[in-house]
């Protein structure tokens, strides 16, 4: 082992996020952790490799060579010195070591032992086999363990056996086995071939193979791997590279890998049904459920028999309404243990899925184990007005807690959690309030499961994770009837599409509450500054919140919605010039106008065969004429910024403005401007019963209910008109 690295650490110490100990065991600070979790992470540097090559016959392990492992823990340095302290430094310097050393390895391969020495042509190959085929091919892997494989006779040794042997390869057997410092999922790769050498040895009869193939970087980790390696450059003098590795790695990347990708999306109508679900979830079931698991944790830890303890489980749920008599006799201890640990991740997915996306937050400004919402981190401003203010961890900026104020719905969800943590901790739960208890080292999105006896003692951190099944992917399907991938970044664009179709998603009457202003800008600066309230700057005192910062964060916040919505009312335009055209139901003088653009730009009443180009030509037409969708409850109106006002019904000459405040079904109805779609239609008919309703209970000679006649028959005429542009009337 090389001992002179401590040497020069005492003569240039390095961050007091890295500590070096005398067995070669690099602690790297995480600043994440929380009370009751580890400090530092520990990485083994022992365990690191470094092959035989054309001048070492045998391999040797990383701490030996002095070079190297001074370059790496003062790149590792540089990194640490120069960023602040954030949930994810950790991770970040994690994957730059590993980076790093299986850059070394490459450099070993090729016989360079001064970093010194390496030149541009030489890391531009690697950037291109990285492109091409990741470190696999940069390391030669497929060769090297060709070479292994041809002189196995020990069906013992570590690369084939591991604790969960019929599904993976041990990352440190296979590291052992060929001298290599690729892991995890780069070792998955080997998997099937490793197994067939078994099997052909007969040390193995069968495997089940995976689908996993060597495959080139794209071009997020083609980035962040070449900016990784950059890093030798600002290590200490004597160990650095001369040059920087990859001057301009972020051209680089972009040159050598295909498009990025977009963030997965998600259609209007899918994001409504996954809102509607959670929503209704919550206000119908999520109690009952509550009341099981309290109930389960309880019965289950009572002494006697553990099958007489599960039916008295199953019977209580049948009671609150969760399970059907037949559910009852089928049911067997595994099963229920499993409908138990489903109803808390529902819970869980559920109240995510309506704070996220209400809040446009990001996926681990939720549920970070240390910083996302925990127990009382909201205040209740005033509960009969309904105004409720709720500290949000800002994860890409500030790095700081930020209060928001939040609608009900989000109250009434984070309030669920709060409770579900409560039954975790055997405290009870009925009477609990949003806010009534603080204990900010008590997360909402840790759970715990159930077993045979219970609740078990170890919690676990819920991740929302639309790949797993067990986590979020059932309870998406049941939502949407489909799987469907959500990234952490995509809740920001659902807010803002939900938005725009707020009116069109007669199913979500609450958001005419929470979103009352036509403005998104208006919408956030109302709910969200501090400053915008009097009662905030008291509890601000209070809290003693720095104002500046808040309001900082909320300029952000307004900022970054409104380039999402920018997005949301782009891709709504489109859908509008779309089923315009395409003989979709859809009714308004703006259907008319746009069919009769069409015909005469492109010379075509072929409706039923678009051209998707041609239609992508009509909607930059039209938006650059200024139009642009904004959503009423009976149409959506494209006037926007269009020069020519007076062609809107709401427009009036006195001051050559439109007046959209005086828009209503009547109105509109035959405006160029104004479209309305199936779903216009049919909410418009649940408001004309609810105002028939409403209209029989009032005195028949009072001005309220003949207003409210007038209304009623002017919205029958607007649907039939409606209707029979539609072609729905019988």
């Amino acid at each position: 082992m090389s001992q002179d690295i401590f040497e020069i650490i005492n003569g240039n110490p390095i961050s007091a996020d890295l500590f070096l100990d005398s067995n070669f065991v690099l602690y790297v600070k995480e600043h994440d952790a929380r009370s009751d979790e580890r400090k530092a992470r520990p990485i083994d540097l022992k365990r690191y490799w470094l092959p035989a090559n054309d001048v070492y016959e045998t391999p040797s392990r990383l701490v030996e060579y002095s070079h190297y492992l001074v370059a790496l823990i003062y790149s590792l340095d540089y990194f640490a010195a120069s960023n602040a302290p954030s949930n994810s430094k950790c991770n970040r310097i994690c994957f730059i070591l590993s980076t790093i050393i299986k850059f070394f390895e490459y450099c070993w391969l090729n016989n360079i032992f001064d970093l010194g020495k390496i030149s541009g042509p030489f890391t531009l190959k690697l950037a291109r086999i990285l492109a091409g085929s990741g470190w696999h091919e940069a390391l030669n892997i497929d060769f090297r363990l060709t070479e292994f494989l041809d002189t196995a006779v020990d069906p013992s040794q570590q690369i084939f056996t591991s604790t969960n042997s019929k599904v993976s390869l041990s990352t440190t057997g296979f590291q052992s086995a060929i001298s290599t410092n690729l892991s995890g999922n780069e070792v998955a790769v080997y998997f099937n071939r490793v197994r067939k050498f078994q099997v052909t040895k007969g040390w193995l009869t069968v495997f089940r193979a995976n689908d996993k193939t060597p495959s080139g970087m794209k071009y997020s980790l083609l980035r962040q791997t070449l900016e990784s390696i950059n890093f030798l450059y600002h290590s200490t003098d004597a160990y650095r590279t001369k040059i920087v590795p990859f001057e301009n790695y972020v051209k680089l990347a972009k040159k050598l890998t295909e498009n990025p990708g977009t963030t997965a999306d998600i259609n209007s109508y899918d994001a409504g049904m996954l809102l509607e679900y959670s929503l209704e979830y919550i206000n119908t079931k999520s109690n009952r459920t509550l009341r099981l698991l309290a109930f389960a944790a309880k019965q289950l830890t009572t002494p006697g028999d553990v099958r007489k303890n599960f039916s008295r489980v199953m019977r209580f749920a049948r009671r609150v309404g969760l399970v059907n008599s037949d559910s009852i006799g089928s049911a067997n201890i595994k099963s229920v243990i499993s409908f138990l640990n489903s109803a808390i991740k529902d819970i869980l997915n559920a109240c995510f899925i309506v704070i996220a996306i209400l809040n446009a937050r990001r996926k681990r400004e939720l549920t970070h184990k240390k910083y996302g919402l925990s127990l009382g981190s909201g205040v209740v401003v005033n509960d009969r007005a309904g105004i409720f203010l709720q500290q949000f961890y800002v994860e890409k900026t500030v790095k700081d807690y930020v209060g928001f104020f939040i609608a009900s719905a989000t109250k009434v969800a984070i309030t669920t959690l709060e409770k579900l943590q409560l039954i975790f901790v055997g405290k009870p739960f009925e009477k609990h309030n949003y806010s009534m208890l603080v204990d900010r080292d008590l997360t909402l999105f840790r759970y715990k499961q159930f077993n045979s006896n219970g609740l078990i003692s170890k919690y676990s951190q819920f991740d929302f994770e639309c790949g797993d099944p067990m986590m979020s992917g059932n309870f998406i399907h049941s939502a949407i009837g489909k799987p469907m991938r959500l990234t952490p970044h995509m809740f920001r664009r659902l807010y803002c599409k939900i938005f725009i179709n707020r009116y069109e998603y007669f199913m979500l009457p609450f958001l005419s509450y929470q979103l009352q202003h036509e403005d998104i800008a208006t919408t956030q600066i109302y709910v969200s500054n501090p400053q915008a309230q009097a009662e905030s700057a008291e509890v601000s005192k209070l809290y003693d919140w720095d104002l500046s910062v808040q309001s900082e964060a909320h300029v952000i916040h307004n900022d970054e919605i409104m380039m999402s919505m920018a997005d949301a009312t782009r891709e709504k335009f489109s859908e509008i010039i779309y089923r315009s055209i395409s003989c979709e139901n859809t009714s308004g003088g703006y259907t008319k106008l746009t069919r009769a653009l069409y015909k005469k730009m492109f010379s075509s009443v072929e409706y039923a065969k678009l051209d998707l180009d041609n239609i992508e030509k009509l909607v930059e037409r039209l938006k650059n004429r200024g139009h642009a969708p904004q959503p009423f409850k009976h149409a959506q109106c494209l006037a926007g910024a269009n020069r020519v006002k007076s062609k809107s019904k709401c427009w009036q000459q006195i001051d050559n403005k439109l007046h959209k405040e005086n828009a209503s079904p009547k109105l509109c109805r035959g405006c160029l401007f104004s479209w309305t779609s199936e779903e216009h239609v049919y909410g418009m008919e649940l408001d004309l019963a609810s105002m028939r309703l409403e209209a029989v209970k009032m005195p028949e000679t009072s001005i309220a209910r003949i207003n409210m006649e007038y209304e009623i028959e002017g919205l029958e005429s607007t649907l039939l008109y409606h209707k029979l542009y539609l072609g729905k009337f019988t």
